[in-house]
C-alpha cells in the first residue's frame, strides 16, 4: 500500500459541454485514451461537434466517432479496449468519535491493454453513507459535488508489459483529480485475468487537506485527516 505523493496542484480539464450521461466515454475520445492520441484537430473538432449536439448525444454516434476518429475500425479497438461501468468505490475513514464509510458500484473505469493508459470516474452524488446526514454533508458542504461532480484518475502502468497470465502487482503512475484539484500520484495496484477479461483492484490513501477538502475543527475527531479508499473494477472488452 502507498500513499499519495502530491506535487503541486493544476486545473482540472473542463468536459462540463459533454453531457453528463456520455461524458466518461466523451473523456475517453477526447483524452486520446482509445488508442493512442487524437491530433488535436480532431479533438477540437470532436468538442465543437458535441458542443453543437448540445446534449442530443447518442451512444450510437460515440462509437462511430469511436471507430471512425482514432484511425482503427471497431475490430481492433476490442482487442485492446476494456472497460467496467459498475465499477467499486469506497472509502474509509477512522477517527476518536466514529468511523465514516461510504461506497459506490456506478464508477467507471477503461483500459488500453496495449498502452497501459487507464482513466477511472467516479460521481461523487453516487456515493451511499450509512447516516443520511453524513451524505447530505459529504455532497454540500465538504466535497461540494455540484460543482466539482467527479473525482477521476487518469494515468498508466509504469512499466506495462501487456495483460498478465496470472495475479500480479503493478504500479501506476497519473493524475488524480477530487475536489477540483489535481495531483500526481503514484499507486499499487493489483490485476488478474478473470474470464474474456481482468479483475483489477488497489487500495491507497488520500489526505483531506491535498485536496482542499476543509472540516471544521469542531469535527475534528469525527473526521479522519486522511482516508482510505478502495476501488475494484471487472474490465470486459469494449
Amino acid at each position: 500500500m502507498m500513499s499519495p505523493h502530491p506535487s503541486s496542484p493544476s486545473d482540472a480539464p473542463d468536459y462540463s459541454f459533454i453531457p453528463p450521461k456520455y461524458r466518461f466515454i466523451g473523456i475517453l475520445l477526447i483524452s486520446g485514451k482509445v488508442s493512442g492520441r487524437f491530433e488535436w484537430q480532431k479533438r477540437t473538432a470532436f468538442k465543437n461537434g458535441l458542443e453543437r449536439m448540445d446534449g442530443k448525444l447518442t451512444r450510437l454516434m460515440l462509437i462511430l466517432g469511436l471507430a471512425g476518429m482514432t484511425g482503427g475500425g471497431m475490430s481492433a479497438q476490442k482487442k485492446t479496449i476494456y472497460t467496467s461501468h459498475t465499477a467499486d468505490a469506497s472509502f474509509f475513514s477512522s477517527a476518536p468519535i466514529e468511523d465514516i464509510q461510504a461506497r459506490t458500484k456506478r464508477a467507471s473505469a477503461a483500459m488500453n491493454t496495449e498502452t497501459g493508459e487507464l482513466l477511472f470516474v467516479v460521481p461523487v452524488k453516487t456515493f451511499i453513507f450509512e447516516k443520511s446526514l453524513m451524505q447530505e454533508h459529504f455532497n454540500e458542504q465538504y466535497m461540494e459535488s455540484d460543482r466539482y461532480p467527479e473525482a477521476r484518475f487518469e494515468g498508466s502502468v509504469v512499466n506495462w508489459q501487456g495483460l498478465p497470465e496470472a495475479k500480479t502487482e503493478i504500479n501506476v503512475r497519473g493524475k488524480l483529480t477530487i475536489h477540483g484539484i489535481t495531483r500526481q500520484v503514484t499507486e499499487k495496484a493489483v490485476i488478474e485475468p478473470a474470464g474474456e477479461g481482468f479483475h483489477g483492484t488497489s487500495t491507497f490513501h488520500v489526505r483531506l487537506a491535498d485536496y482542499n477538502i476543509r472540516i471544521p475543527k469542531i469535527l475534528n475527531r469525527n473526521i479522519a485527516e486522511e482516508v482510505q479508499v478502495n476501488v475494484s473494477a471487472e474490465f470486459r472488452p469494449l
